[in-house]
């Protein structure tokens, strides 16, 4: 197991399944409180649901898309941290959303890692309805924490009375 956890945060899995990285996923604090559940997660590309809204939909039915985005960046780190070294962290460097039409629930998000180095990862995620039609697609660049920075960045986000 890797460094890359709080008390909040599991430990990020090292060498383990497939499987085992998706169950990972399920258990973190914001797949648990914003519904989105990890169906699959392979080397390179992962499939999600987002089964509610932590706020309201509006009177058309649509999640907010702010609600959207944060499902769409939790997907991309998610995905993305599998494409990096064991013990390495990542944040969110960039991410741009288009949306095509309103979003409804339940939303299915399709991430792909396009490509992967030693500083950057670039990703892309596809938001579809249950039919698979298109709702919006996001594309993110996920900086990557080197394990000392992530160790760092991990003792700093305790704080010093934890």
């Amino acid at each position: 197991m890797s460094v890359a956890a709080s008390e909040e945060y599991p430990l990020v899995p090292v060498e383990v399944s497939d499987e085992e990285w998706c169950a990972w996923a399920n258990t973190l604090p914001f797949a648990i409180g914003f519904d989105v559940r990890c169906l699959r997660l392979v080397d390179g590309a992962g499939e999600f649901v987002a089964g509610s809204s932590p706020i309201p939909v509006n009177p058309n039915g649509a999640v907010h898309g702010g609600v959207v985005a944060a499902a769409v960046d939790h997907a991309l780190g998610v995905t993305c941290v599998r494409a990096v070294k064991a013990g390495d962290g990542i944040a969110t460097a960039s991410l741009t959303i288009d949306y095509y039409q309103p979003c409804e629930l339940p939303m299915r998000l399709s991430v792909s890692v396009r490509r992967s180095g030693r500083s950057v990862v670039f990703a892309q995620v596809r938001v579809t309805d249950t039919d698979g039609e298109p709702r919006a697609e996001a594309s993110g660049v996920m900086s990557v924490r080197r394990s000392r920075e992530a160790r760092r960045a991990l003792e700093y986000s305790r704080g010093p009375n934890r």
